[in-house]
């Protein structure tokens, strides 16, 4: 199982994703189908599966989501919503993940893509004002606008977004 946490796990992992490389990726979030998305591109068989019942449900509106999946499914990646992890077990051929629809998945690389942690040890040592960012989160209705950090600039300036 592979975290891509670090440049050095991303080093590792990029050499594992050949042409023809089964991959399973484990949440559809930012980090689940960016690399989804990569790895499709170097010519890898791509499955992700999803507890929730779409990709970056948590992340972006509807509408959004919508056209991430669409992109990714005419790329060829398989998309498994509303069906979590079950278990995964070596095989001689390479790994099965179980999903708990009863679904087994016959990968050669597995990658988690799940529980990102926000890395703010930057904004702190710079004396970013967090706690205006959490206000901020909390007072704009479309949880979109904070992927955009400029969109929370200008809300927090009181500026109209992109002027």
């Amino acid at each position: 199982m592979h975290l891509l946490r670090t440049h050095a796990d991303a080093v590792s992992l990029r050499r594992r994703l050949t042409p023809g490389t089964r991959v399973g990726v484990i949440g559809g979030g930012f980090v689940g189908l960016e690399l989804a998305a990569s790895a499709a591109a170097r010519g890898c068989s791509v499955t992700v599966v999803e507890l929730g019942p779409r990709p970056m449900g948590r992340a972006v509106p509807a509408r959004i989501a919508a056209v991430l999946v669409a992109r990714h499914v005419a790329a060829g990646v398989d998309l498994r919503c509303g069906t979590g992890v079950t278990g995964r077990e070596s095989t001689g051929t390479g790994v099965t993940i179980g999903l708990a629809d009863g679904a087994v998945v016959e990968v050669d690389v597995v990658v988690a893509g799940i529980g990102s942690v926000p890395e703010t040890a930057l904004a702190v040592a710079k004396d970013v004002r967090l706690a205006e960012m959490l206000i901020a989160r909390r007072a704009v209705p479309d949880p979109a606008a904070l992927a955009d950090p400029s969109v929370t600039l200008k809300f927090l300036l009181r500026s109209p977004v992109g002027a």
